[in-house]
């Protein structure tokens, strides 16, 4: 269905503009302005795929040949005639598809540039075809066949590509017209070329010009093909009937009017279609730089980067929306350069300045991390980096650089460095309690038998000497039978603290379990842990018989020395065979293994 519509469309239409032309063309002068027709097949191999080439082909066929038969050709003139334009059809077809043409868009310089290409290829074999097949070879017939098929598809192919695959549309503001506005400057070309056609008193063909060009600037390609199509018809017209200043050439003699006036219209499609493609190139350049731009800002806001640049001669600042927003200020009128250092934190103000300084004195690049004060009197945290910039000369002319709102980054930061700080405390608070026994306060079972083990390692490494000490509360048990648990607890405690006192700082001293404790003494020979345990066991006796509400406390402590090859256990179990023979012997002694 879609390939029939396809046949009986471009079969209609070739025929319509076939007779067309032939009606207007000068028959006495076998001469012919434009052939339509090849544009339109033209046009229907570029738009159409390739599977309807043939219904293409076939309604071409039958077209010509009763265009040609209608207005009085022979049957083998007319057939010959049918023969070129179908080779013209081949040629095209072969061409869009070699070319890549098949998506043409006239915005496209190097496409359009193609389409020239394959308007002379088809437009040289077409005319090839029919002094071959018509058996004519004459010059005349020769250059009027090619310049009518190649105007016919110069003019018309774009304006049916563009027309009917896009619209007619503004390509040369950025905005889409009305048809009123279009509509408007079309009847503008029209009249313009009625007055400059329908009279031969004076050479106005400049004047077209004028109305082709604002074609061109408000419509693009298709404006300037449009605008074109308009001069040719009425052009054609009023040459073929004997007006207009195209007539003025046969005092010339050597030149038709026909003859001429095709030629000023290949100057017009010369001048006005390069024209309008490089403004479309150009505007669509606009609009993908323009939508780029708007995709760079929604991409600035969301990352809260801006950007800044800083004029030299004259000193000049300019920022982007988002440094703007950072600042919490409109957009609009940019503070100078003095008032935007003066939005940063006086204490990084002179930082700020320097770095800025330094660049301008040396170029180079420079990256800061500093504070500012917006509008609002809210602190923010920004991250700026900068380098500078020089013209073709080598000369520095400005500074340029990105501007990033990293606030939240910063107080993120900051909250986990706090989060980690509490983190780590608790950790150590836990690593102290789970080391530490709760009554006393001093080194549990745990903690202090680490602490062994590391001074055992130091004292088979360096060669150090190193003793231990096992010290228990003599007749613990009676003290809580007699006073109580809550004062033997005291009992306890305040055992503890005068061993912490006696000792020395760099000993070690941890409860075990129950009434009983260790002492690490590293650096200590066994008859100088003898004397400091002594003095210990003198001061406990002391303290706590002078101490209301305590009862007297007496301890026995069993002494071992480090030798080489002892583990925390060995040492310990020699210690505390010190410690029992001391309470065998009446007790609140203290014994040397």
């Amino acid at each position: 269905m879609k390939h029939t519509r396809t046949f009986f469309l471009v079969g209609l239409s070739y025929l319509l503009a076939a007779l067309s032309a032939l009606v207007l063309s000068d028959a006495a002068n076998d001469a012919l302005t434009i052939w339509a027709p090849s544009g339109i097949v033209l046009a229907a191999s570029i738009m159409r795929p390739r599977g309807e080439y043939g219904q293409i082909l076939a309604s071409v066929a039958i077209a010509s040949l009763i265009s040609n038969l209608c207005f009085g050709f022979s049957l083998f003139e007319s057939i010959g005639y049918t023969g070129a334009n179908l080779l013209e059809a081949v040629t095209g077809m072969i061409m869009v598809r070699s070319c890549n043409i098949s998506g043409l868009s006239f915005d496209d310089p190097a496409r359009v540039a193609r389409f020239g290409g394959v308007a002379l290829a088809a437009s040289t074999v077409s005319t090839l075809g029919a002094a071959l097949l018509t058996a004519n070879w004459s010059g005349a017939f020769t250059a009027s066949w090619f310049v009518t098929v190649l105007l016919g598809q110069l003019v018309f192919v774009p304006v049916f590509v563009t027309a009917l695959r896009r619209g007619i549309k503004s390509v040369g503001v950025g905005e889409h017209h009305t048809g009123r506005q279009v509509a408007v400057i079309l009847a503008i070309n029209l009249l313009v070329s009625v007055l400059t056609f329908f009279q031969d008193g004076l050479p106005l063909l400049f004047i077209p010009v004028l109305p082709i060009l604002l074609a061109t600037y408000f419509l693009g390609p298709v404006g300037a093909a449009m605008g074109v199509a308009c001069t040719a018809s009425i052009g054609s017209i009023a040459t073929l009937n004997g007006f207009g200043p195209a007539v003025l050439v046969r005092e010339l003699g050597w030149l038709t009017p026909t003859q001429f006036f095709q030629i000023y219209l290949v100057f017009l499609l010369t001048a006005a279609l390069p024209l309008a493609t490089a403004l479309a190139s150009r505007n669509a350049s606009y609009r993908e730089t323009s939508r780029q731009k708007r995709y760079f800002e929604m991409a600035s806001q969301t990352a809260q980067i801006g950007h800044w640049r800083l004029e030299l001669e004259p000193p000049e600042l300019s920022w982007s929306d988002e440094v703007f927003r950072i600042h919490g200020l409109p957009v609009g009128r940019v503070p100078s350069l003095k008032d935007a250092l003066e939005a940063y934190h006086p204490e990084d103000r002179i930082p700020v300045e320097r770095d800025i300084t330094e660049c301008i004195s040396n170029g180079g690049q420079f990256a800061f991390d500093a504070r500012i004060i917006t509008a609002h009197g809210e602190l923010r945290y920004v991250n700026s980096r900068g380098q500078a910039e020089y013209d073709d000369n080598g000369e520095l002319v400005a500074l340029f650089g990105v501007f990033q709102d990293v606030t939240d980054r910063v107080l993120i930061a900051k909250q986990l460095a706090a989060a980690k700080e509490s983190a780590d405390n608790r950790a150590e608070r836990a690593q102290i309690l789970a080391g530490t026994d709760q009554l006393t306060g001093v080194p549990n079972r745990r903690g202090i038998l680490a602490r062994l083990n590391r001074e055992i390692e130091l004292a088979a490494q360096n060669g150090s000497t190193l003793t231990v000490a096992m010290l228990d509360v003599d007749h613990f048990k009676s003290i809580n039978d007699k006073f109580g648990h809550a004062t033997g607890d005291d009992v306890l405690k305040r055992l503890a603290r005068i061993c912490v006192d006696v000792l020395r700082e760099t000993d070690g001293f941890g409860r075990l379990g129950g009434e009983e404790f260790l002492i690490v003494l590293p650096g200590a020979t066994a008859e100088a842990a003898r004397r400091i345990n002594e003095r210990l066991a003198q001061a406990i006796r002391e303290t706590t018989a002078s101490t209301i509400n305590l009862p007297t406390a007496t301890v026995s402590i069993g002494i071992a020395a480090y030798e080489p090859g002892m583990t925390a256990d060995t040492l310990c179990a020699v210690a505390d065979g010190a410690l029992y023979k001391a309470k065998r012997e009446g007790r609140d002694l203290v014994m040397v293994a």
